[in-house]
C-alpha cells in the first residue's frame, strides 16, 4: 500500500459503495434514454439540415456518445474489479473534473444554438449569448486547470477491499469551476424573459407557447442541477462530492439531449421542415 492510500477505517465505506452504485445508475440512465429516444435522434439530429446543423451534430455527438464512453470509464474505475494505483486514481479524478467541465460547456453551447433559433435568430441575442458564454467558459476552464494541477500533487485515497478511489480533501477551485456556469444560466433566463416580452405575436401562438413551456421546464431543470452542484461543492463533504456531481452530469446530459430534440422540433415547425408527426412528444 502506498503512502497515499488510506485505510478503510479512515473513510465512510458507505460513500465508497455509493460512488460505485451512483455511477452505475448514471450510466444506466444514459443508455436507457439513448435507446428510448434513438428514433427522435435520427429524425431530428442526423437527418436535420440547416445553417448550423454541422455544429449541432458535433456538439450532440459529444453530449451523448462521448459522454457514454466517459461514463463507461467511470463505471470501470469504481467497479472494484482491479485495485487502482495512485496514478490511476489521480488520472480518474482529473478526468472527472476535466470532462465534467467540458460536458457542461458543450451543453451550454447546444443551448446557445437552440436559443438563437428559438429567439428568431436575432443578432443582438446571439452577440449577448456568445459574450456571456465566452466569459463563463474562460473562467471555468481556468479554475479547471488549477484543479487538475492540484490533483496531480494533492492527497487522494483508495479504499482497500472495495478498491474505490476517493477524494480526501475538497478541491480548492471547485467553486470557481461551477459558479460561472450558474451565472450563465441566470443570464440566459433574463435574456429569454427580455426576448419573450419583445417577441411579436404569432397566429399559432397557443401551440408555440405550449412547446416553449416544455423547453423552459427542461432548461430550468438543468439550471437547478447546476445550482445543486454548486451547493454540494459549498456544503458537501469531500468523499461525497464526486458521487453527486458524476450522477448529475449524466442527468444533465439527458436533459440537454431532450431539450435539443424539442428545440429542433420548434425550429422545424417555424420553418416548415418537420419530417415527423406533430403528435410525437419530445419532452
Amino acid at each position: 500500500m502506498s503512502s497515499l492510500t488510506i485505510s478503510i477505517n479512515a473513510i465512510d465505506t458507505n460513500s465508497a459503495l455509493a460512488s460505485r452504485y451512483f455511477t452505475a445508475a448514471g450510466f444506466t440512465l444514459l443508455l436507457w434514454d439513448h435507446l428510448n429516444t434513438l428514433s427522435k435522434e435520427v429524425d431530428l439530429i442526423w437527418r436535420g439540415s440547416g445553417r448550423y446543423s454541422w455544429m449541432l451534430k458535433v456538439a450532440f455527438l459529444f453530449n451523448r456518445y462521448v459522454h457514454e464512453g466517459y461514463m463507461l470509464f467511470v463505471v470501470y474505475v469504481t467497479s472494484g474489479i482491479r485495485a487502482p494505483s495512485d496514478d490511476v486514481c489521480r488520472s480518474y479524478l482529473m478526468a472527472v473534473v476535466f470532462f465534467g467541465t467540458v460536458a457542461t460547456i458543450i451543453a451550454q453551447f447546444l443551448l446557445i444554438l437552440r436559443l438563437y433559433v428559438l429567439m428568431d435568430q436575432r443578432r443582438a441575442v446571439l452577440y449577448w449569448l456568445t459574450a456571456g458564454f465566452v466569459i463563463a467558459v474562460a473562467v471555468s476552464l481556468l479554475f479547471t486547470i488549477l484543479s487538475m494541477i492540484d490533483f496531480k500533487n494533492g492527497p487522494i485515497g483508495v479504499v482497500p477491499v472495495l478498491n474505490v478511489c476517493v477524494l480526501i480533501e475538497k478541491p480548492r477551485y471547485a467553486l470557481g469551476i461551477l459558479s460561472p456556469m450558474c451565472a450563465f444560466d441566470v443570464f440566459v433566463v433574463l435574456l429569454s424573459i427580455y426576448n419573450a416580452l419583445d417577441r411579436p405575436y404569432r397566429s399559432n401562438a397557443e401551440f408555440f407557447t405550449s412547446l416553449y413551456k416544455d423547453g423552459v421546464r427542461i432548461f430550468l431543470g438543468n439550471a437547478v442541477l447546476h445550482l445543486v452542484d454548486l451547493l454540494v461543492v459549498i456544503f458537501g463533504s469531500a468523499d461525497k462530492l464526486f458521487i453527486i456531481l458524476i450522477f448529475f452530469c449524466a442527468l444533465s446530459s439527458v436533459l440537454i439531449s431532450r431539450l435539443t430534440f424539442l428545440m429542433e422540433k420548434i425550429e422545424n415547425l417555424k420553418y416548415g421542415s418537420l419530417i415527423i408527426p406533430l403528435k410525437h412528444s419530445y419532452s
